[in-house]
C-alpha cells in the first residue's frame, strides 16, 4: 500500500486518485478487524492532507476541476463527492461544500437524464461521446446513490438518471458501460437490475474450469471486471464473486497495486466490498508450503490475521505445493520480479531530445519534443508527464522555466503546461494531445561531467513509459 504512489502532482484528478486508496485501505482494515493501528493512523493523516489539497481545486459554483483556475468537471466533481462521503467516516469533511458539489451536478443533467462532460478530464472512458454518455451517467448516479442524504435531496435527478440508464443499457455492446450501469441499477434496486446482471454474466469469460471470471476488453479490462464484481456483490452472488476476485488478484503487481491508477482504486473497492461479506470473523488455519528443497508452515489466527507472511522461493524451483488445513479465508500470491530495458522500449508515446547550442560549456539547454500516436483519428492521450533528471552538479534555472511555459506554442488550443522543480529534477506535464509538442526547456547551470536520463511517461497508463538518455560534455574544473 505504501508503494502505490511515488509523487503527487498539482492536478485535481491525480490528487483524488491518490486520495481514494487510503479510504479503501481504511475500509478494508476496519472490515477485517485489523489491529495495525499505526498503518490506519498513517492512512488517516494522508486522507487529511489529500482533503486539504483537493479543496484547492474547488470552484465558486461548488464543482471541482482538474486545474486550480480551470472550469469544473462532472466526472471529477462526482469522484470527489462519492470519495468524500466515505472519507467522512475517518476525517472531517465540510458537508455544506459537498452539498454544493451535488447541487452543481444536478444542475448539469440533461432533460433526458443524461450527463455530458463539460470540463477537461483525463480518464476518457468516463466520457460518453460515441457511447451516448451511459458510462458517465452511471458514474454520477453511483455518486448520488452511495450518498443517501444527497439521493433523497435530489430524488428527481436520480429518477431521471436511472430512467436514462435503464433505457440505454440493453442496447450497449460495450462491457465497460454494461458493468458500471449494472452496478448503478443494483444500487438503485431498479426493476431492470436482474436482467442487466444476467446479460453481464453471459458476456464474461471463464478460465481454469470456472475458477476465474473476467470481462474481456481491449482497454480498461481490470476496471470493467472490478465494476462487474461490485454488481455481483450487490446482487449477493458471492460464489461468482469469488471467481471474479481470483482473476482480479492475479492482475496485481507485487506491491499490491494494479497496472493503472483507475484499476487500482476501483478494484480495491470491489475486493473490499467482497471481503466485508465473506471474510469470517474467526480464522484458524495452517498453510503448508512445499517444494523440492524445503517445507514451510504458516499459522494464521485472529491474533496475526492482519500481518502478511512471505517466503522467498529459490529461482530454481519449478513446482510448488500449497496445502490449507483449518477454517478461514486466505490469499496466497506468487510474485516474481524482472527488469525491462526502457531505453530500448518502443510504444505510441514518442520522445526526442536535442541539445541546443549555448555560449558556455557549463550551460546545458535541451529541446524536448513529445508526441502521442493515436490508433484512431479521434483518440487522445491522457495527461503526459515529462521528467528531466539532471546530471550531478547541475541545477535548474527556475526563471527560464516560467518563460518557457509562457511561450508554449500550444497555449490557447485547449492545452496547458505546468512545471514542478527540484534542484536536480524538472517535471513538466500538460493536457492530453495528439499533436507533436516541442519544449525549449530552460538552461541548466552545471559543473562536473555526468550522464543524465530523460524520462517521459503517460500518466494513468504506465505501459507508455519511455526513457531517453542524453550526455553532457566533460568539464575540467
Amino acid at each position: 500500500w505504501a508503494n502505490f504512489w511515488l509523487f503527487r502532482l498539482g492536478v485535481g484528478e491525480q490528487n483524488m486518485i491518490r486520495f481514494v486508496p487510503n479510504v479503501v485501505v481504511l475500509d478494508y482494515m476496519h472490515a477485517t478487524s485489523s489491529t495495525e493501528y499505526a498503518i490506519m493512523e498513517k492512512a488517516r493523516r494522508y486522507l487529511q492532507t489529500g482533503y486539504q489539497n483537493q479543496m484547492r481545486y474547488r470552484k465558486q459554483d461548488g464543482s471541482f476541476g482538474v486545474w486550480k483556475h480551470g472550469v469544473g468537471s462532472i466526472f471529477l466533481t462526482a469522484f470527489v463527492g462519492k470519495s468524500m462521503k466515505t472519507a467522512a467516516k475517518y476525517i472531517y469533511v465540510d458537508q455544506y461544500q459537498m452539498g454544493m458539489a451535488y447541487a452543481w451536478l444536478a444542475s448539469k443533467q440533461k432533460t433526458n437524464g443524461r450527463f455530458d462532460e463539460v470540463g477537461p478530464v483525463f480518464h476518457t472512458d468516463m466520457q460518453g461521446g460515441l457511447r451516448h454518455g451511459l458510462a458517465l451517467t452511471s458514474y454520477v448516479m453511483i455518486a448520488f446513490l452511495e450518498n443517501a442524504q444527497q439521493a433523497g435531496r435530489h430524488r428527481t435527478v436520480v429518477e431521471r438518471g436511472m430512467r436514462y440508464i435503464a433505457s440505454n443499457i440493453h442496447a450497449t455492446s460495450d462491457v465497460y458501460d454494461l458493468a458500471i450501469a449494472t452496478y448503478a441499477l443494483w444500487l438503485n434496486k431498479h426493476s431492470e437490475k436482474s436482467r442487466a446482471i444476467n446479460r453481464l454474466a453471459e458476456l464474461s469469460t471463464e478460465q481454469r474450469n470456472g475458477q476465474q471470471r473476467f470481462w474481456f476488453r481491449q482497454s480498461n479490462q481490470i476496471e470493467t471486471t472490478a465494476y462487474a464484481l461490485l454488481a455481483f456483490v450487490e446482487a449477493e452472488r458471492y460464489t461468482e464473486g469469488v471467481a471474479i476476485m481470483r482473476w482480479l488478484v492475479n492482475q496485481r503487481y507485487a506491491t499490491g497495486s494494479f497496472p493503472r491508477t483507475q484499476d487500482t482504486f476501483v478494484a480495491l473497492k470491489a475486493l473490499t466490498k467482497l471481503a466485508e461479506k465473506i471474510f469470517p470473523k474467526a480464522n484458524d488455519y495452517l498453510i503448508q508450503l512445499e517444494h523440492a528443497q524445503e517445507r514451510k508452515e504458516f499459522t494464521v489466527n485472529s491474533a496475526n490475521i492482519s500481518f502478511a507472511s512471505a517466503e522467498r522461493i529459490p529461482n530454481t524451483v519449478k513446482d510448488l505445493k500449497v496445502t490449507f488445513t483449518g477454517t478461514g479465508t486466505a490469499l496466497v500470491q506468487v510474485a516474481y520480479q524482472y527488469s525491462t530495458n526502457l531505453l530500448q522500449s518502443s510504444n505510441r508515446f514518442k520522445l526526442e531530445v536535442t541539445r541546443k547550442h549555448t555560449t558556455s560549456s557549463f550551460v546545458l539547454k535541451l529541446l524536448i519534443c513529445s508526441s502521442f500516436e493515436p490508433a484512431l483519428s479521434d483518440e487522445r492521450s491522457n495527461m503526459a508527464l515529462v521528467e528531466v533528471n539532471l546530471p550531478s552538479g547541475y541545477v535548474v534555472d527556475g526563471k527560464s522555466i516560467s518563460e518557457a511555459t509562457t511561450e508554449n506554442p500550444n497555449k490557447g488550443k485547449g492545452n496547458s503546461v505546468r512545471c514542478d522543480v527540484d534542484r536536480s529534477v524538472l517535471r513538466q506535464y500538460g493536457q492530453r494531445t495528439q499533436l507533436l509538442r516541442g519544449y525549449g526547456l530552460p538552461t541548466v547551470q552545471g559543473g562536473p561531467p555526468a550522464t543524465g536520463i530523460r524520462e517521459g511517461a503517460r500518466l494513468l497508463q504506465p505501459s507508455f513509459t519511455l526513457i531517453k538518455a542524453y550526455e553532457v560534455d566533460r568539464q575540467e574544473l
